[in-house]
């Protein structure tokens, strides 16, 4: 089975509210490294813990927004996830 890694929340279509927000990553096997890019910009690395890698982000806009993630496992191979699209929708004020 090919090795692989999703962003678990935002799920897909979800809408952020909050003015900061922490992206949660999956994976079907150990990673030695995970990286998250929101909206084409640059990989930012994520940490790992409780079995998950984590991205806090913030300092966004609203509207729509995309995702994706990638990782190394320990044998080397990159592993990519597919594009999430998500939306962000701030109080006023905010």
């Amino acid at each position: 089975m090919q090795p692989q890694i999703e962003i678990d929340y935002p799920a897909s279509g979800e809408t952020v509210s909050a003015p900061s927000y922490t992206f949660r990553l999956g994976c079907t096997e150990p990673l030695i490294e995970a990286e998250i890019s929101v909206d084409r910009g640059p990989w930012e690395r994520c940490r790992h813990a409780c079995g998950f890698w984590w991205y806090d982000w913030s300092g966004y806009g609203p509207g729509a927004h995309t995702a994706a993630a990638r990782g190394t496992t320990r044998s080397g191979q990159t592993v990519n996830s597919t594009f999430l699209r998500f939306e962000v929708a701030l109080s006023r004020g905010r």
